[in-house]
């Protein structure tokens, strides 16, 4: 008995029929991608979908026929929602696994049907993909747009400062103006001090220009300031010298003996009383060439420039040569064309 129940047992088991899965995770299971597919015999997995994998290729290889391309897509969209980033054909997501349901299971639209469908897909991406361009155009110009209110209000600023400061340089001015009355002013310093305050009193630049100016007007009131230092400057004990070959003379003999600020000083003072001898500024701009002394230098050349006007002379030709060796950069001292 118990033998006998073994026995059907165990022909009960060699006789069940073996169970498959419900899917088949392979890449393709029933369909032969070399020709039509007659026939998805089981449902079956596309993928991973790779990134040179459209929804319209992958219909074209899995499609039974007679299914159309257009209603094999829809299939899959509605067999595959999660696998697209919206309900739209062109919305696969790359990476994912297509369920291809088998052919009884294949939901789709009439041909007509799934045409107009795919066409109502294709207008609607196209439509959101310019509608997220013009968005991304929008945003970007509205950065762009406050970069430059931001850029526009430091120019405003800035030129509010500026305002501040040249009104500060006009009441220097105004101070300095004052001393012009004093009857040892050179005429050339003079002459430059006007042109500075009239500048000053034309309307102020706007923008770029107004810091430009700026500086222009610094730079000439720096260079006459810089002359005129050299002329208060004290004696130290030097007797003031009223003759030009007499104060040369007392210079070189302060220069052989090493003594160039003293020289200096000579020649300073003496230009003090004979603002307009060239002979006198010629010699500074030696000694000031002799100590190295750029600036000293390049502020001198520029009141000699002016008074010689003419870049032909042998003087100004001799303070040129000094002036490239000691200043090379400087405009003042480059050929002329």
């Amino acid at each position: 008995m118990r033998r006998d129940l073994l026995a059907a047992v165990m022909l009960v088991v060699l006789t069940m029929p073996t169970l498959a899965p419900a899917e088949a995770l392979v890449e393709l299971r029933g369909v032969d991608r070399s020709g039509d597919v007659r026939e998805i015999s089981e449902a079956t997995r596309y993928g991973p979908v790779r990134s040179s994998d459209t929804l319209y290729s992958i219909a074209d290889r899995l499609r039974p026929a007679p299914l159309t391309i257009n209603q094999m897509m829809l299939a899959l969209l509605a067999a595959n929602p999660d696998a697209f980033n919206a309900p739209n054909i062109n919305a696969l997501q790359r990476g994912a696994s297509l369920r291809v349901p088998s052919t009884a299971e294949l939901r789709f639209p009439e041909v007509e049907a799934a045409d107009r469908a795919v066409r109502e897909q294709l207008a609607d991406w196209a439509a959101s993909s310019t509608r997220s361009e013009i968005a991304e155009q929008v945003t970007r110009l509205s950065r762009q747009l406050e970069a430059v209110h931001a850029v526009n209000a430091r120019l405003e600023a800035d030129n509010q400062r500026l305002e501040q400061a040249l009104g500060g340089l006009r009441a220097d001015l105004d101070r300095v103006e004052s001393l012009l009355s004093s009857p040892r002013e050179a005429p050339a310093e003079a002459s430059m001090l006007s042109e500075v305050v009239a500048a000053m009193q034309r309307p102020m630049a706007q923008g770029p220009v107004a810091v430009i100016a700026f500086l222009v007007l610094l730079l000439m009131t720096a260079l006459w300031w810089g002359v005129r230092s050299r002329r208060l400057r004290p004696v130290h004990a030097e007797r003031v010298v009223d003759n030009a070959t007499e104060a040369l003379g007392q210079a070189r003999a302060r220069i052989a003996e090493g003594r160039l600020e003293a020289a200096q000083a000579v020649l300073d003072d003496a230009l003090g009383e004979q603002p307009d001898s060239i002979q006198l500024r010629v010699g500074l701009l030696d000694v000031l060439a002799m100590r190295a002394d750029r600036a000293g230098y390049e502020t001198e050349a520029h009141v000699l420039h002016a008074q010689i006007g003419n870049e032909a002379d042998a003087r100004w030709q001799r303070v040129v040569h000094q002036g490239r060796e000691l200043s090379p950069d400087h405009p003042l001292f480059s050929p002329r064309d």
